[in-house]
């Protein structure tokens, strides 16, 4: 399970904050970003369990970009499922 947070930043300064920014779809939308030691669980097409505001959801990792010269994550798209 990972904690996801909502985000005000853009993308490059979330990035230089040590996190991984991200896009929440479905029944919420919101920018997100998760820590960058959480890369491991952003598998596309997979469904996790995560936390955000306190409550728990269940989502599916719709997109993964990652960066081609350093193989990390740069971007990720969750679809909440609830």
């Amino acid at each position: 399970m990972i904690e996801v947070i909502t985000r005000e930043e853009k993308a490059p300064k979330i990035r230089k904050m040590g996190l991984i920014p991200g896009v929440l779809y479905g029944k919420k939308s919101a920018k997100i970003a998760i820590k960058a030691k959480d890369e491991k669980e952003l598998k596309e097409g997979e469904e996790i369990e995560f936390i955000l505001e306190g409550q728990k959801y269940r989502g599916i990792i719709k997109e993964v970009q990652k960066d081609p010269l350093l193989d990390k994550v740069i971007h990720f798209d969750l679809y909440i499922s609830e």
